[in-house]
């Protein structure tokens, strides 16, 4: 439509026109309105920050989200090879991949761009028409909201700090959902152990029941000492049929937790050997906690975020909007002029709204405490877990295995040897075998406890191999007066060598005292 066309050929002073001319000020004002309305739809996009959890997830364990694929859509990395077992590593990268709960999560990504989208956009104008029917002149009324003007740099910093929340707490996320696979991997891979050893207790069990019913038959021993082989042998059957269904039921987790379906191959887990290692003192793992868990780098966000919001309730006791008023019929003819519309806070003042932004604040602030608090704990717990899983299974790899390990060859050359009974061969054997059942049960918790541990710290906790004590130089404890060399041999002698506060802990064998309780 050609305005200045119109502007030239003003109508007459009493005649109606549907859509009027504006004249210079009501041009004015139309034009500061669409400028107005149009700066939001300049806002350029916001980039998605899924590649920052990607690489925060890489920097911390060293996986990596998968492309971006359609919900329901399942893809196995080239690098895995699920025939030939699947690893705990390998577990965890078709997990980032595919599970589905975090999947979801990784939609909020989404949701929180939109919102920091919409936060940048001004509002549209509103218009207000009134038609020209019977005597009434015709008129329109156009509002444009002006507070945002000074009310959108608020809502858009809220907006981007909700963001690089929602972006933390991923990570987070990402880190649960691998703790989740590596303790589900470390399960199933204990229930296939525990199958192989059940298979050969159940053998052992039923060889032993055998020969003392033979026995009991050629009247050497009575039938009620020949039950109790049978009775073990039967227990040996439960036991291998219970080692089954965890098998099934270890299986199904793993397979949830990676997001596979049942698939036509079995899933058979592998694991490597467990080191002999150390990790740091729980005061050096605490405070990096503190300062890389991403939880609580999110519960800092969400405090920033919460102020703004309340920044925001207290600047928004006022609205404040633009109008443009035209009439087509006046005492010049077309009538255009501009106006203002605004909130007096007389009874409200949105004091309602600032108590809440208030209260938001105050809960944030102590969700900030209390995942502070708990990240402590977590360490505390994990920490001594995976002590005390390493000391016991170090004891049981270096005393109690190899302890039935020599009782069984010697009962086996005895044997051989015509000096000692089967049935006393075979009992010794079975004490062999229960032991390597509390070893692979211990191997499982040591596992466990590790995954729990990254988890609690918030990446991979390095693990230095373990060294022998004698090489370990004595160093006093903080405000300690270090002992001369005589005292510290004395010391050594009496209660052996006392670890410093914040020294990385080993897991090697402590002497014990004459009593058999181990020192601390």
């Amino acid at each position: 439509m050609n305005w200045e066309h119109r502007k030239t050929t003003l109508p007459a002073p009493h005649s109606r026109q549907l859509i009027p001319p504006l004249g210079p000020i009501g041009l004015g004002c139309a034009i500061l309105m669409a400028c107005l309305s149009g700066v939001g739809c300049q806002t350029a996009e916001v980039c998605s920050r899924r590649h920052v959890v990607d690489a925060e997830l890489a920097t911390r364990v060293g996986m990596s989200l998968g492309p971006h694929a359609p919900p329901g859509v399942v893809s196995v990395p080239d690098s895995v090879q699920i025939e030939d077992g699947i690893s705990a590593d390998e577990a965890v990268t078709t997990a980032l991949w595919n599970n589905a709960a975090f999947q979801e999560a990784l939609a909020q990504l989404g949701i929180s761009r939109a919102q920091l989208l919409d936060a940048g956009l001004f509002p549209d104008p509103q218009v207000q028409i009134f038609l020209p029917l019977g005597p009434k002149q015709f008129e329109l009324t156009g509002y444009q909201a002006l507070d945002a003007l000074w009310l959108r740099p608020i809502r858009q910093r809220a907006a981007e700090l909700d963001l690089v929340r929602v972006t933390d707490q991923l990570v987070q996320n990402g880190l649960n959902v691998i703790r989740d696979v590596r303790l589900a991997h470390a399960n199933l891979l204990m229930a296939q152990q525990q199958l192989e050893l059940a298979d050969e207790t159940l053998e052992l069990r039923q060889e032993i029941a055998r020969l003392a019913k033979k026995r009991a038959d050629a009247g050497a021993i009575s039938e009620l000492e020949a039950a109790a082989p049978k009775i073990d042998a039967l227990q040996a059957e439960a036991d291998r049929s219970r080692a089954l269904g965890e098998i099934e039921f270890s299986r199904a987790q793993l397979l949830i937790l990676m997001g596979l379906p049942e698939s036509g191959c079995e899933l058979v887990a592998v694991g490597a050997s467990l080191p002999n290692c150390r990790v740091a003192c729980t005061d050096d793992l605490i405070a990096e906690a503190l300062a890389v868990r991403p939880d609580l780098r999110a519960a800092e966000i969400n405090v920033q975020a919460a102020a703004e919001r309340l920044e925001l309730a207290k600047c928004r006791w006022m609205t404040f909007d633009g109008i443009l008023d035209m009439n087509s019929q006046g005492t010049q003819g077309f009538e255009a002029g501009p106006g203002m519309r605004f909130t007096i806070p007389f009874f409200n003042g949105n004091r309602g709204q600032v108590a809440i932004a208030e209260a938001n604040l105050e809960a944030a602030q102590r969700q900030f405490v209390t995942i502070r608090d708990q990240i402590r704990n977590d360490v505390l717990s994990a920490h001594a877990r995976w002590v005390q899983a390493t000391r016991t299974l170090d004891d049981m790899r270096s005393k109690v295995l190899p302890a039935t390990e020599e009782a069984s060859e010697l009962a086996q050359k005895n044997y051989e040897s015509g000096g000692t009974s089967y049935l006393l061969t075979l009992q010794t054997l079975g004490q062999y075998l229960s032991a390597r059942g509390q070893e692979i049960a211990l191997a499982a918790d040591v596992r466990r406890a590790l995954a729990e541990l990254d988890r609690s710290v918030g990446h991979r906790v390095k693990c230095e191999a373990a060294v022998e004590e004698t090489n370990i130089p004595y160093l006093p404890a903080p405000n300690e007066i270090a002992p001369l060399p005589d005292e510290v041999e004395a010391d050594k002698r009496t209660s052996n060598e006392r670890l410093p506060a914040c020294r990385p802990v080993s897991f090697e064998i402590k002497p014990t005292d004459d009593s058999g309780d181990r020192k601390p």
